[in-house]
């Protein structure tokens, strides 16, 4: 699901409303943090370090038609994964399925000692060898 994906989405709070997100910056404000600038937070798709991904807010709109009665806050740019992380994360997944049909396969193989099937599971799910390195000549 995407962030704009909101409509058949349940919130588990009710968004604030204009009046109370103005209340909560006039605050902000008022404590000095006037000329900070306004970021959206959200939750990256791998783990990190430092401070919490961000996208600068960009403006704030009133919705029409269909979107009537709501309030948009626009970031620079759209507040999803990267491509490449994404594409990490479904190689993944698609070696885990693998690996988990090869595992069913070898629970259901007839003929096989309970021995022989902990050996076939263990060599499955080892991890696979690290390659050394090359050398790199710098000329």
């Amino acid at each position: 699901m995407s962030t704009t994906d909101t409509q058949d989405v349940e919130l588990v709070e009710p968004g604030l409303t204009v009046d109370e997100l103005r209340a909560q910056l006039g605050e902000i404000s008022a404590a000095g943090g006037g000329a900070e600038k306004t970021f959206v937070q959200f939750r990256a798709a791998s783990p990190r370090i430092g401070p919490s991904a961000a996208m600068p807010v960009t403006q704030a709109t009133s919705g029409f038609d269909w979107n009537k009665g709501r309030v948009f806050i626009s970031t620079a740019q759209m507040l999803t994964a990267d491509d490449a992380e994404l594409d990490l994360v479904r190689k993944h997944a698609q070696r885990l399925s693998n690996k988990q049909f090869l595992a069913m396969r070898v629970l259901a193989e007839d003929g096989l000692t309970d021995e022989e099937r902990v050996r076939r599971l263990r060599k499955l799910f080892e991890p696979a060898p690290v390659e050394a390195p090359s050398r790199v000549r710098n000329n």
